[in-house]
């Protein structure tokens, strides 16, 4: 399983942002009982070892339409992914 080799932080760490890939470090070290700074810590960490072992990236680029009050659309800018979405994307190909 691909929590194997991680310590208990990590893993409740992974478990969590396998539930929610939005949620902020601060929210990670709330749930966790560690600092915001520490939550970052772990995150960067974690997926440090993970382009370590070989993960595959897939950083494309995806689009986020942007829409008035009517539901019309406004325009198109460049949706930015976060560090645990990217991981959680990790996790769903190791899982399969």
């Amino acid at each position: 399983m691909f929590l194997d080799g991680l310590d208990e932080l990590d893993q409740k760490i992974v478990k969590l942002l396998i539930k929610n890939a939005r949620m902020s470090y601060s929210e990670i070290g709330e749930k966790i009982g560690i600092s915001r700074v520490a939550g970052r810590s772990r995150v960067q960490i974690l997926e440090q070892k993970g382009k370590k072992k070989g993960a595959l990236e897939l950083d494309t680029a995806e689009a986020k339409i942007l829409v008035d009050e009517s539901g019309r659309c406004t325009g198109v800018e460049k949706r930015v992914r976060g560090v645990s979405e990217c991981m959680i994307e990790e996790f769903m190909l190791l899982a399969n």
